[in-house]
């Protein structure tokens, strides 16, 4: 579509079949009207008339300002800036002359208005590059008419309209009115490649000069005036019920105001959406803290006082022993294994991991006579918004939702739990109330990525070639509890890497039916995935006595595409490529120092291609794991701000690191026993490597560049260690006490590669 024609009559129809309807009148309630400069995080008040709406994501003013409303939550990714840069390309303008607005919750707001699935850029690659078109192309014609000339010899340059014949210019801000009150254009020119002067940039993010200078109001600085604070008593035992409540010392506490029961919403009593707990309000958080610190509550821990993660370990590795559902055949596996001259088997594991975003969650509220206001960190948007108009029984056009910056998030803000409890504590109140989670709070009442065991076998050929491979995972599932759905479909794609490569597959699951709460977390499914199956193809590598690349890159074969999933193909040269980089980069097969080693690792989720050589070192005497050195490489199709992707694979590197050396939730009698940062440590700052990021240039459209490079960090990782040392560390986290183990299981004379070394 890059450079394509662009009708008002298909125009339309995409907007439509987006959800959007792009060309709609937008109202803007005066209150909300301004420019928001990222740069210095001030707000510059506009005058009525002056801001004319031109669709619903572009206004411009008298002054020639364009204020770019952006539909998707800012969590970090950097949207504020890539989902700008689109409009601001089409419509011509200088960077100077742009500003932002966040986009309250709305049903007008395109395809996809919400963070979540690296799917930003790629759904609003095309809407949001025509919404800035289609004005440019009224801002043209309104020039056009003024001067008494044909439109088709006008031109725009940075934010002027300009006549082909005379050189007569007329700026943006002198044409707004008119060219907004015009009916749509017929024909929409979108810019070709060659032509762009934004896109492909690396552009500064707008927000990070008032983020540093404290300008910019996330979550938890975002409080309506005369706002009362709150927080919950929650049960330890997941679904746990009040009994009684004795709350006369929390009373006593100066500055708390009320204590009282809310409800669970949603689900079931052993499966709560929103669990019940006592909401303790006061003139501050820290005296709600103090006084739900005093509360006394007799709770009724329910039917999950028997959960633990270590019934879990016992019930996956019972399943993984006998067959599951199986989603994909090719050939005939068990023949194949079974006419095999040599077979592997390993058994990998993944435990539950929290989010751990650096802002908890927090949420304020006004419920008034007939309507509710919402300040909300929230990733949904839109769900958050019909959620408190049916909880509230109000008309949706009733609730208004402002979507403010959020501190990090990761998958852990696609609940609207936080959201729900906080309007159950303001409906009680006559006045707007901020509630607040604890970073203990959240670390023992969010939801996690679902716990698994993988068992894998895989037959070779004499030559080292793989004739069979076989994948079973057992464990628990998002999807658990959807009518219709299968709860493996929350953890793979039918055509997930490997399927359709080696000549005999077989992939299965088997549920671990269990009611803790879990939900998606960065690249949902493949992170645990993709650390079984690139850890395998390690293993599988070194018993052939080949290189581990090398193996890779046969299997893959030809370059062609193989069907994945309903969105996406697996471009098996692709794969292949960002491969060949990252390992180019990372000098692959260059000696290293005696006591390091190289590890690889690749995935493809949401459209994009990511692989990562990791160079690790590991103390034999304790077990310790030193990260020296990580060389990433992605194709997310075309790139509009590389500065932003770079961002991406550094903080997913980073995330993941964490995860993988410390990442643990463990239960026991349905309660979380990690409380906070002490426990469930993230990466410090002392641990982080050198990180060397390479973008592949690409012509194909833009795909996700959040998500990818998180799940090939697992891999490479333990793969980097079993060169470095010989332990092959098949339990996630890389914990000193599992190196030390897996020292002591190899064997003496184990050869190891020495391709990575």
């Amino acid at each position: 579509m890059d450079g394509a024609g662009l009708t008002r009559r298909r125009f339309i129809r995409l907007s439509s079949a987006g959800g959007g309807g792009l060309l709609l009148a937008f109202h803007v309630p005066e209150g909300e009207r301004g420019l928001e400069d990222g740069r210095t995080g001030e707000r510059t008040a506009l005058q009525p008339l002056q801001a004319e709406r031109f669709n619903t994501f572009l206004a411009i003013d008298g002054q020639g300002r364009a204020t770019i409303r952006i539909p998707v939550p800012e969590i970090g990714q950097g949207v504020r800036t890539s989902l700008a840069m689109l409009v601001a390309e089409e419509l011509d303008v200088e960077w100077d002359q742009v500003g932002v607005e966040q986009a309250d919750a709305a049903a007008d707001l395109g395809p996809h208005p919400f963070a979540g699935g690296s799917f930003s850029v790629r759904a609003y690659w095309l809407p949001l590059r025509e919404a800035g078109g289609t004005a440019r192309a009224a801002l043209v014609a309104a020039a056009a008419e003024r001067w008494g000339v044909d439109p088709a010899g006008c031109t725009t340059d940075r934010g002027e309209v300009v006549d082909g014949q005379t050189g007569r210019r007329l700026g943006y801000g002198e044409l707004a009115a008119a060219a907004a009150a015009r009916p749509s254009p017929e024909y929409v020119r979108l810019k070709d490649p060659s032509e762009f002067r934004f896109i492909g940039r690396h552009m500064p993010h707008l927000d990070t000069p008032a983020i540093v200078t404290g300008a910019i109001r996330f979550g938890l600085d975002t409080v309506p005036d005369g706002a009362l604070r709150a927080v919950v008593a929650r049960c330890p035992t997941y679904g746990g019920t009040v009994r009684a409540i004795r709350d006369a010392a929390a009373l006593a506490v100066p500055g708390v105001r009320q204590v009282f029961r809310i409800d669970r919403v949603g689900g079931t009593v052993d499966r709560p959406y929103s669990v019940e707990g006592v909401a303790v309000v006061a003139d501050s958080t820290w005296a709600a803290i103090q006084g739900r610190n005093a509360l006394e509550v007799e709770w009724d821990e329910g039917p999950n006082a028997e959960e633990s993660t270590e019934r879990l370990h016992v019930t996956c590795r019972a399943l993984i022993d006998r067959p599951g559902d199986t989603f994909r055949e090719d050939g005939d596996v068990d023949a194949a294994l079974a006419t095999s001259p040599t077979t592997l088997e390993a058994v990998y594991h993944a435990p539950f991991l929290a989010h751990a975003p650096l802002e908890p969650m927090n949420c304020a509220v006004h419920v008034r006579t007939g309507s509710c206001e919402i300040w909300a960190p929230t990733q949904i948007p839109l769900p958050t918004w019909r959620n408190a108009s049916a909880l509230l029984d109000l008309e949706p056009e009733n609730v208004t939702v402002h979507v403010t910056r959020i501190g990090g998030a990761f998958g852990r803000r696609l609940s609207v739990e936080f959201v729900l409890e906080a309007i159950q504590v303001a409906r009680r109140l006559e006045r707007p109330v901020q509630v607040v989670w604890t970073r203990e709070d959240d670390m023992r009442h969010g939801f996690f990525r679902p716990f698994s065991y993988h068992r894998l076998r895989a037959g070779l050929d004499r030559a080292g070639r793989i004739t069979g491979w076989h994948h079973r995972q057992a464990g628990t599932s998002r999807y658990a509890f959807r009518e219709g759905e299968h709860p493996g479909l929350s953890e793979f794609r039918e055509g997930t890497y490997p399927a359709g490569l080696a000549p005999a597959h077989r992939l299965e699951y088997a549920l671990a039916r269990s009611n803790l709460s879990v939900g998606p977390l960065r690249a949902p499914g493949l992170n645990a995935f993709t650390f079984a199956v690139e850890s395998f193809l390690d293993e599988v590598a070194h018993a052939a006595g080949r290189d581990p690349l090398a193996l890779r890159l046969e299997l893959l074969g030809a370059p062609r595409q193989l069907p994945y999933s309903d969105e996406d193909v697996l471009d098996t040269g692709r794969l292949a490529r960002v491969l060949r980089v990252a390992a180019d980069a990372a000098g692959w097969g260059e000696s290293l120092p005696a006591g390091r080693g190289r590890g690889i690792g690749c995935t493809l989720t949401f459209g994009s291609y990511a692989a990562h050589v990791i160079e690790a070192s590991v103390d034999p005497r304790t077990g310790r794991v030193t990260v020296h050195r990580v060389t990433g490489a992605i194709d997310c199709g075309r790139v509009v701000n590389p500065n932003g992707v770079r961002a991406q694979m550094q903080g997913g590197i980073i995330d993941g690191l964490g995860a993988a050396l410390h990442g643990e939730i463990t239960v026991t009698r349905g309660a979380v026993d990690q409380r906070n940062y002490a426990d469930y440590p993230i990466l410090r700052y002392a641990e982080a490597p050198d990180i060397d990021v390479h973008i592949i240039e690409s012509d194909s459209p833009p795909s996700g560049a959040g998500e990818p490079p998180y799940p090939p960090v697992f891999p490479a990782l333990a793969n980097a260690i079993f060169q470095a040392s010989g332990a092959r560390v098949r339990t996630l986290p890389f914990r000193p006490e599992h190196i030390l183990a897996a020292l002591r299981d190899a064997s003496p004379d184990r050869t190891r590669g020495t391709s990575g070394r």
